[in-house]
C-alpha cells in the first residue's frame, strides 16, 4: 500500500506566493530603474544638442507647407534644422529595434538628411526613402508631402551612424519635436490662403461690412427702407421715428462692436472695478474698467432684446466687455429701453442748464481697457479700431476716443490719440467720473482688446504668413509718429550691426515675471566676444522699454538689425522691426505663446525660441511665470550659429574693389557725366 501523500498547509501556500511575487517586483523595479536611468542619460545629452539646432517656425514664406504641432499626450518629437526654407533640413532621430526572437544591443541614433529634389511627376511618388543596410524593411520617413505646390518636394534618406547591431527590423522613435511639415494639395493651399486673407488680412476688412445688423432704424417710410440682418431674412421693423439706432458688427471669428446713434452714460454714480494705488499694485488683478450699474446706460430702442432672441444669439451681450463686474446670467439691464418720453427725453435732452454734463458731438469711438499698461494688448486695441475705421469708412480727422476706464496712462496712447483721433484731444474715464456723459452721434463700442487679428492662433502653430494687413497698418502707424522707416536695402554700406535686447525688470516698486536673472553678465560677455564681423563693428545693448516712449521705443527697433528677448509684452516691439530682423524670444520650458512669432510670420522678420538654461521659480505654481538662468556657453552655442548666418547676409565676406563710376550734378542733367575715380 502506499504511503499517503502529504498536503500542504494552504496557509504554506498563500506565503510562497507572496514571495514569489515580492521576488517578481522587486525584479521589475530594477529594470524600470536601469531603463530611467539609460533614457535620462539620453535626454542630458539631447538636451545640450538642441541648442545647436536650428528651428523652422518662422522661416517659412507661404511655400505651400503647412506647420502642424504634434499631440500633447505624444512623447515623440522632432527638431527640424536648416535653410530658412524647408527643402532643406537635417532631422535627429532614435531608431529602435523591435523584438523579433534575437538578440540585440542598444538602440541605434540614426541621422535623417531630407534633401531638395525636382518635383515629382505624376507617374512618381512624392518620397523615395532609403533604407539603412542594416534594416530589412524601409524605414518610415519623418516627413510626409503630397503633391500640390510650386515648391520642390524632398526625398528622405536615413544614414544609420553606427553598424555594431543587425537588427531585424527597425522603426523611428522621434525624440525633439517642435513641428512637422505637411505639403497641402492645391485645394487645401487655396483654403488656408482664403482662411489667412480673412483672418489676419485685408479679407477682414472686406467682411465687416457684411457682417452687420441693424436694429431700430431711425425712419421708415416703406418696405425699402426696411433693414434685413444677414443673420435671417426677417426685416427689422421700426416701432419710433426718435430712437436709437443700433449697428450691431461681429464677424465669423468673433471680432464684435457696436455702434449707436444716439447713447447717454450716466457715471455720476460710477467707480472703477478694480483699483490700485500705485503701480506696484499693478498685475492680474488690476482691473481699471467702470464696475457696471443699470443706471448707467440709456438708450431708447425696445427691439434689441427680441432680436437677439430671435436670432438665439441672446449671449451677444453689448456691454459685457465694457465693464466690470458685469450681470452673469440678467442682461436685460444693459438693453435700451422703449422709446418712451422720460427715456427720449433722458437719451435727447433738449434745455439741460446742469454744467455736470459732457456733450460728445460727431464719430466717437469708446474703448474699454482691461490691461491698460500691456503694450500688446494696446496695440492690438488699437489696430482692431484702425481695421473698422476703414471698414466702415470713418475718416480718422472726424473721429474722436474716449477710454471707458479710470486706467493709467501708457505709451501706447499717444499712437491711438494720432492714428485713430488725429485732430481731437483723448478723453480719459477720470474726466468723466461723476459726469452725465450724451454721445449725440454715432458712438463706436470697439472691440475687446483680447479679439482681432492680433489674437489669432495664440495657442497653436500659425499657418498664416506674409499679411498685407499688418504692413499696412505698421506703415500708417509710422506715418502717424512721424517716422521715416528706413530702406530694406538702401544700398549703403553697414555702418554696424545693432544686437537689442529688450530687458524685463521691477520698475516703479513693481515685480514682474520671466526675468533673465543673469542677463547683464551674458551680455557682457557677449560684448567681449563679439565687437565685429568682417571688420564692420557689432553694437550689443541691454534697454529697458518701460519709461520710454513709444517714438524712441520704435526708433530703437528700426535700428536694430537683432533682437533678443525674454517672453513678455515688451516684444510686441518687433511689429517695428525691419523685415529679416533676427528675433530670438527666450520662454520658460514650459511656456506656449506664439504671439510674437506671429507678427513675425505677418511681417517677415526671421523668429527663433530658446527654452534651454534653467527655470527658477518666482514663489506661485505658474511655471510659465519662471524666472530663466542661461549658463554663457549654452546661449553662446544657441546664439552664434545664428548670428553669424545672419550677419553674413548683411555683410558682403568678400570686399568688394572700387570701379569708376559716373556721376551727374545736380540740375546738370543735359551736360556730359563726370567720371568718378576713387583715391588708389
Amino acid at each position: 500500500m502506499q504511503p499517503p501523500r502529504r498536503r500542504v498547509a494552504p496557509a504554506r501556500a498563500v506565503q510562497w506566493f507572496a514571495w514569489l511575487v515580492i521576488v517578481l517586483g522587486s525584479l521589475s523595479i530594477l529594470q524600470r530603474c536601469y531603463e530611467f536611468t539609460k533614457v535620462s542619460s539620453n535626454d542630458a545629452h539631447l538636451e545640450q544638442q538642441q541648442h545647436d539646432m536650428r528651428l523652422i517656425r518662422g522661416a517659412i514664406r507661404r511655400t505651400g507647407y503647412e506647420e502642424h504641432p504634434l499631440e500633447a499626450d505624444t512623447a515623440a518629437k522632432t527638431t527640424v534644422v536648416g535653410q530658412d526654407t524647408p527643402s532643406m533640413a537635417a532631422i535627429e532621430v532614435e531608431a529602435t529595434t523591435e523584438p523579433t526572437g534575437e538578440e540585440t544591443e542598444a538602440p541605434v541614433t540614426t541621422q535623417a538628411t531630407v534633401s531638395p529634389t525636382p518635383s515629382p511627376t505624376e507617374n512618381e511618388t512624392t518620397t523615395s526613402p532609403t533604407p539603412s543596410k542594416e534594416a530589412k524593411e524601409p524605414i518610415v520617413p519623418i516627413v510626409q508631402l503630397t503633391e500640390g505646390s510650386q515648391t520642390p518636394l524632398v526625398n528622405v534618406t536615413v544614414e544609420p551612424k553606427s553598424t555594431e547591431t543587425s537588427p531585424k527590423k527597425m522603426t523611428m522613435k522621434i525624440i525633439k519635436a517642435t513641428s512637422t511639415l505637411v505639403k497641402l494639395s492645391p485645394a487645401q493651399l487655396a483654403k488656408q490662403q482664403e482662411q489667412c486673407y480673412n483672418e489676419v488680412d485685408l479679407g477682414l476688412i472686406e467682411r465687416i461690412p457684411e457682417s452687420t445688423a441693424v436694429v431700430c432704424p431711425v425712419a421708415f417710410d416703406d418696405d425699402a427702407n426696411a433693414t434685413a440682418s444677414p443673420l435671417s431674412d426677417a426685416l427689422v421693423q421700426p416701432s419710433s421715428t426718435k430712437r436709437s439706432r443700433i449697428t450691431l458688427i461681429k464677424t465669423v471669428d468673433g471680432l464684435r462692436a457696436t455702434i449707436f446713434s444716439e447713447l447717454a452714460l450716466d457715471l455720476r454714480q460710477v467707480r472703477i472695478h478694480r483699483p490700485i494705488k500705485t503701480m506696484a499694485q499693478d498685475g492680474g488683478q488690476h482691473d481699471p474698467r467702470f464696475e457696471f450699474l443699470p443706471s448707467i446706460v440709456y438708450c431708447a430702442c425696445d427691439e434689441l432684446d427680441p432680436y437677439l432672441k430671435q436670432h438665439k444669439d441672446a449671449s451677444y451681450r453689448v456691454w459685457e466687455n465694457m465693464f466690470g463686474g458685469f450681470p452673469s446670467a440678467d442682461h436685460s439691464s444693459t438693453l435700451c429701453a422703449g422709446p418712451t418720453a422720460e427715456t427720449i427725453d433722458t437719451v435727447f435732452p433738449e434745455d439741460d442748464e446742469d454744467t455736470n454734463i459732457v456733450r460728445l458731438t460727431g464719430k466717437t469711438v469708446v474703448i474699454a481697457r482691461k490691461d491698460d499698461h500691456n503694450p500688446f494688448f494696446q496695440l492690438s486695441n488699437a489696430m482692431n479700431v484702425w481695421l473698422l475705421l476703414r471698414a466702415l469708412e470713418w475718416d480718422p480727422q472726424d473721429v474722436r476716443v474716449v477710454y471707458l476706464d479710470g486706467g493709467y496712462p501708457s505709451p501706447v496712447d499717444m499712437l491711438q490719440e494720432r492714428l485713430l483721433s488725429p485732430k481731437q484731444n483723448l478723453v480719459r474715464g477720470n474726466d468723466l467720473m461723476g459726469k452725465r456723459v450724451y454721445f449725440q452721434g454715432d458712438v463706436l463700442l470697439a472691440p475687446y482688446e483680447t479679439f482681432g487679428p492680433m489674437m489669432q492662433h495664440l495657442d497653436d502653430a500659425q499657418p498664416c504668413q506674409d499679411s498685407t494687413l499688418f504692413h499696412l497698418f505698421r506703415q500708417q502707424a509710422l506715418n502717424a509718429l512721424e517716422i521715416i522707416s528706413p530702406s530694406e536695402n538702401d544700398g549703403e554700406e553697414k555702418e554696424q550691426i545693432v544686437v537689442t535686447i529688450i530687458s524685463r525688470r521691477p520698475y516703479q516698486g513693481r515685480k514682474i515675471q520671466r526675468v533673465w536673472r543673469n542677463e547683464a553678465e551674458v551680455v557682457e560677455k557677449l560684448q567681449v566676444h563679439y565687437t565685429s564681423f568682417d571688420g564692420v563693428p557689432i553694437v550689443i545693448q541691454s534697454i529697458d522699454f518701460v519709461d520710454l516712449p513709444l517714438k524712441e521705443q520704435i526708433r530703437i527697433m528700426l535700428e536694430s538689425d537683432v533682437v533678443i528677448s525674454m517672453h513678455g509684452a515688451g516684444l510686441v516691439n518687433v511689429l517695428w522691426t525691419r523685415p529679416q530682423t533676427l528675433v530670438l524670444e527666450i520662454f520658460p520650458k514650459q511656456r506656449k505663446r506664439w504671439g510674437y512669432r506671429n507678427l513675425c510670420q505677418y511681417l517677415g522678420c526671421e523668429w527663433h525660441d530658446f527654452r534651454g538654461g534653467k527655470d527658477i521659480p518666482t514663489g506661485g505654481q505658474d511655471v510659465n511665470a519662471n524666472d530663466k538662468v542661461i549658463p554663457y556657453e549654452e546661449w553662446q552655442a544657441f546664439f552664434d550659429p545664428l548670428f553669424r548666418e545672419f550677419a553674413g547676409k548683411l555683410v558682403p565676406t568678400t570686399p568688394v574693389p572700387p570701379e569708376a563710376t559716373t556721376s551727374v550734378a545736380p540740375g546738370q542733367d543735359d551736360q556730359e557725366p563726370v567720371l568718378v575715380v576713387p583715391d588708389t
